[in-house]
């Protein structure tokens, strides 16, 4: 074959391969034209399930201060901290890990999360950060 009709051959491919996820994600047509082609997916079997979490402290003045969850937790090297702290496997977990965040901040601190899990169908909320996870919490200080 002459490298012409191989790079036509390749060119043909690529455009094949591309038109999928064009077609869906900047021209969202979804009709039987999508019968030819692959339409892309977020997360098809492997990432569904998956957690993202952002930890963060609402200070008084408003404005807000990420935390890194590994070196409060007494892990300033993450690839020695335990596996439910890389990957965080729920909603609850990360509700536990940010009790456990309070615990380390001074007493009264805002402690607030942003969780949203992947699905099929994309990224789904299920904490959008209005819960101070630390309202209510005794420090050890104040414990009889």
């Amino acid at each position: 074959m002459t490298l012409i009709a191989r790079s036509l051959v390749f060119a043909i491919l690529f455009l094949w391969m591309a038109a999928g996820p064009f077609l869906s994600q900047v021209l969202d047509v979804r009709h039987e034209l999508t019968r030819y082609v692959r339409v892309w997916s977020m997360f098809s079997g492997r990432g569904i399930g998956f957690v993202e979490a952002r930890f963060f402290q609402k200070m008084p003045d408003g404005s807000e201060r990420d935390l890194d969850r590994f070196e409060l937790l007494g892990f300033p090297e993450p690839r020695r901290a335990p596996a439910w702290l890389w990957r965080i496997p729920s909603a609850g977990r990360a509700r536990s890990i940010a009790v456990q965040l309070c615990a380390k901040l001074e007493p009264g601190a805002d402690v607030r999360t942003v969780i949203r899990r992947a699905t099929s169908q994309g990224w789904v909320a299920q904490f959008d950060g209005s819960n101070n996870w630390c309202r209510g919490r005794v420090s050890r200080e104040e414990r009889p």
